[in-house]
Order: structure tokens, then C-alpha cells, then sequence
């Protein structure tokens, strides 16, 4: 009996030796020593900073395009053959469409080297055609 009775004690004494070395009150895994928000910090996500980009985007230096007037929009008719003088060309179609134009002294007035036919199209439209067959 004296045996059953002093392996009880020892028993006890270990048992409650074991629960002195690590406070299982304090920490929340006591394996590593981490109470509940340590863990609770490793789980959040990182704080967002939203980076200030230093990237400023050039304004664009060309000029926003014109609206299209009521004489832009007016069709004209137009049959040009080799040997017609560029000025007096685009001085027709400003005629027809009832649109002033100014013409700088620096486009030739040399004879233009195209064959190109419009019949009813709108003026923006023919002036645009007649710049991209001339490199204008």
C-alpha cells in the first residue's frame, strides 16, 4: 500500500512539476512562446499605402480638333487631271462649300501630278483625300 501510495505522490508531483514550465495562462501557444495577438498580427494583411506616383502626364501640345461646321459637312463636286495648280484647287473647294480659306505662300503652285474624282462628298472629306494623295 505504502508502494500504490508513493507512486500516487510521485505521479502528482511530475504531473504538477510538467504545468510550472510553461505558464499555459500567459501564452496562446506555448511552444513558441506567442500569446493570441501575435498570431492575430500575423494574419492581417499589410497596411495598404497607396504610392504617390511621380509620373505626371504631358498635356498634349496639339490643339483639340475643331468642331466641323455646316460648311465642312456641304458636298462638293471635284474632278482634277494632272496638270491643275494645287492653289487654285483647294480655292474651288472653298468656293463651293462657301468656307474662306487661307493658303500659305509656301505651298507650291506647281501643277499637281493626280487624277482624283468627287462627286456629291462632303468638303472635310475631299480636302482630306486630296492632302493624303499630295503628302499634305
Amino acid at each position: 500500500m505504502l508502494g500504490k501510495r508513493l507512486l500516487l505522490v510521485t505521479g502528482l508531483l511530475n504531473l504538477l512539476g510538467g504545468c510550472d514550465l510553461i505558464d499555459h495562462r500567459y501564452y496562446h501557444d506555448p511552444c513558441l512562446k506567442l500569446q493570441k495577438e501575435d498570431y492575430e498580427k500575423m494574419t492581417k494583411p499589410p497596411p495598404y499605402h497607396k504610392e504617390i506616383s511621380s509620373f505626371q502626364p504631358k498635356l498634349s501640345a496639339l490643339p483639340k480638333a475643331a468642331s466641323l461646321t455646316p460648311g465642312m459637312r456641304k458636298e462638293v463636286s471635284l474632278t482634277l487631271h494632272e496638270n491643275m495648280c494645287f492653289k487654285t484647287v483647294l480655292m474651288e473647294l472653298g468656293h463651293q462649300a462657301g468656307v474662306g480659306m487661307a493658303l500659305s505662300s509656301q505651298i507650291a503652285s506647281e501643277k499637281i501630278g493626280i487624277l482624283y474624282s468627287a462627286h456629291h462628298l462632303p468638303f472635310i472629306d475631299v480636302i482630306k483625300d486630296i492632302c493624303s494623295l499630295t503628302g499634305l
